[in-house]
C-alpha cells in the first residue's frame, strides 16, 4: 500500500527530471517532407504526464473531502483566466489554416493545462512537494550541463539519441555555431533541440540549487534559534556537493552561449543574492553563495574568454539579431491583417504557404521558424483577445506568488526562487518560442504555473523547512 502511495508522485519526479528527453515518435506530418513545426509527435514525457494526471483524476474524490475543511480554495481568478485562455484557443481551430494542425496543438496545450492543475492541486494538498521538485530540477541540471559539457569538448553528439539528443555533425545544417576567430565552435544542447531551451532549463536547475543551499541557512537559523545547532558532518560534504553542482551548471549554461540567459541568470542571481545578503539571518550564507559563483565564473570566464568575448557582443547586422526583427515586422503584419489569428500552431505553416517568409527575405526552409517572440507569437495565432487573456493570466500567476511572499509582512529568500524562475521564463520569453512551440519548453512553463497554483500560505518553502525542523 505504501508503495502504491509513493509509486504517483516518484512518477511525477521523473518526469520533471525528464523534461530535457527529448524521446519521441513521429506520427503525422501535415506538409511534404520533415517539419518540426508541422508535424505529430509522441513523447516519452507525454506518457509520463498521462499517468500522472490519470492518478490524479482518479484520486480527486479523495482530495475533494480532504478539502472541505481547507479553508485556502482553488485560485478562482487564475482557474478563471486560464480556461478563458483555452476557450480562445479551441476558438482559434475553426480560424486555422490547417484545422488538423491546430486541433494536435490545442491537445497539448489542453493536456499541459490539466498537468499544471493536477501539479498545482497535490501541492496543496502536500502530495507533492516543492523541495522535492527543485531537487529534481537540480539533478537533471547537472546531468544536462555534464552532457553539454562534453559536446563541446568533442564537438559533436555524445551518443545519447535515446534520450532525444539531436545529430551535431560539424557539416550538419541547422546546427548552432559561434564563431571564433574564423573557426565554428558547436554550442552546447544536451539532450534538448537547441542551446537556448538548454540554457533556459539549466537556470531552472541553477535556482534549484540556490535553494538548496539557503535551506541549509534556514534550518541553521532554526535550530539556533531552539539552541539545538546540527553538528552533523555530512553537512559538509553535502554543501561542497550543492557548491560543486552550482559550478557544473554555470559552466553548462556559459557553453550554451545563450546571451539572453546569462543576462536573465545574472539579473535574477543578482536580486536573489542581494536580498539574501540584506536579511541578517541569510547574509553569511548569501554571502557564501555569492562567492561559490563569483569564482565560479572567474575560473570559467579566464579559461573561455576567447569564445565569450567572440559571443558576447550583439551587432545590429548579426544574423540572428536581423531574423528576429524580421520576425517580429512579420508578427506585426499578420496581427493588422489577421486579428482573430491564424489559429494555434498555425504561424508556421500559414506564413509558408502565403509567402510571408519570402516576403520578408527569407526564402531558406531552414529559416521558416516561428516568431521569437513568447507574447506576438500567441496573439498571431490566438489572435488579440487571445494575447489580452494570456497576459491577464500570466499577470495573475505573478500577483499570487508576490502576495503570497509579502503576506508574512517580508519577502522569505527561499520562497522567492519559484518568482526569479518564473520571471526568467518569462524574460526569455520576450526572445524565443519555445516555451509555446516545442515538448521541452512547455513543460517548463507549465510545471512553473502549476507550482504558482498550487501555492499556499500553507506550504511555502519557508513553512515547509519550519515545519519539518519542529517535527
Amino acid at each position: 500500500m505504501n508503495i502504491f502511495k509513493k509509486l504517483p508522485p516518484a512518477v511525477f519526479y521523473f518526469l520533471v527530471f525528464s523534461i530535457p528527453f527529448g524521446t519521441r515518435k513521429s506520427v503525422w506530418q501535415f506538409t511534404e517532407g520533415f517539419s518540426e513545426y508541422t508535424g505529430v509527435f509522441i513523447y516519452g514525457t507525454d506518457i509520463l504526464m498521462i499517468l500522472f494526471i490519470v492518478w490524479w483524476l482518479l484520486s480527486l474524490r479523495g482530495l475533494a473531502k480532504q478539502s472541505l475543511t481547507n479553508k485556502e480554495r482553488l485560485p478562482r481568478l487564475r482557474l478563471l483566466a486560464m480556461t478563458i485562455f483555452i476557450f480562445f484557443a479551441a476558438i482559434s481551430i475553426f480560424f486555422a489554416y490547417s484545422k488538423g494542425l491546430a486541433l494536435y496543438n490545442f491537445s497539448r496545450i489542453l493536456v499541459l493545462a490539466i498537468f499544471a492543475l493536477a501539479t498545482g492541486g497535490l501541492i496543496k494538498e502536500g502530495i507533492v512537494k516543492i523541495d522535492k521538485i527543485l531537487m529534481a530540477l537540480a539533478a537533471s541540471g547537472i546531468f544536462q550541463a555534464i552532457v553539454g559539457f562534453g559536446q563541446f569538448v568533442r564537438q559533436g553528439s555524445l551518443g545519447l539519441w535515446f534520450l532525444g539528443e539531436p545529430d551535431l555533425s560539424f557539416t550538419g545544417g541547422g546546427i548552432a555555431k559561434i564563431a571564433v576567430e574564423g573557426a565554428k565552435i558547436i554550442r552546447a544542447y544536451g539532450t534538448l533541440p537547441h542551446p537556448n531551451i538548454l540554457a533556459a532549463f539549466l537556470l531552472l536547475g541553477l535556482f534549484g540549487l540556490y535553494y538548496l543551499w539557503l535551506k541549509r541557512s534556514r534550518q541553521y537559523v532554526i535550530l539556533s534559534s531552539e539552541r539545538r545547532i546540527s553538528r552533523d558532518p555530512s553537512d559538509a560534504l553535502r554543501m561542497t556537493t550543492i557548491a560543486t553542482s552550482i559550478a557544473i551548471i554555470i559552466l553548462g549554461l556559459i557553453l550554451t552561449f545563450s546571451r539572453a540567459a546569462w543576462l536573465a541568470g545574472a539579473t535574477m542571481s543578482i536580486l536573489f543574492l542581494g536580498y539574501g545578503l540584506f536579511r541578517r539571518e541569510t547574509r553569511v550564507w548569501a554571502a557564501q553563495l555569492f562567492f561559490i559563483i563569483a569564482l565560479s565564473l572567474t575560473a570559467f570566464i579566464y579559461a573561455l574568454h576567447p569564445y565569450i568575448a567572440a559571443r558576447a557582443p550583439i551587432l545590429q547586422n548579426e544574423p540572428s539579431v536581423v531574423r528576429r526583427l524580421q520576425y517580429n515586422e512579420m508578427a506585426l503584419e499578420l496581427i493588422k491583417n489577421k486579428p482573430l489569428g491564424v489559429g494555434i500552431g498555425n504561424q508556421v505553416i500559414y506564413s509558408v504557404r502565403t509567402g510571408l517568409y519570402q516576403k520578408f527575405g527569407m526564402d531558406k526552409a531552414w529559416m521558416w521558424e516561428p516568431i521569437h517572440n513568447l507574447y506576438l507569437l500567441i496573439v498571431t495565432e490566438l489572435g488579440v483577445q487571445g494575447g489580452i487573456i494570456f497576459s491577464i493570466f500570466l499577470l495573475s500567476l505573478v500577483y499570487r506568488i508576490s502576495s503570497l511572499l509579502y503576506s508574512r509582512g517580508r519577502i522569505e529568500v527561499g520562497d522567492s526562487v519559484i518568482l526569479i524562475m518564473f520571471l526568467a521564463l518569462l524574460f526569455l520569453g520576450l526572445f524565443d518560442h519555445y516555451l509555446w512551440t516545442l515538448q521541452s519548453g512547455r513543460l517548463m512553463l507549465w510545471l512553473i504555473i502549476g507550482i504558482i497554483m498550487g501555492l499556499t500560505n500553507c506550504n511555502t518553502i519557508y513553512y515547509n523547512d519550519r515545519h519539518e525542523n519542529n517535527n
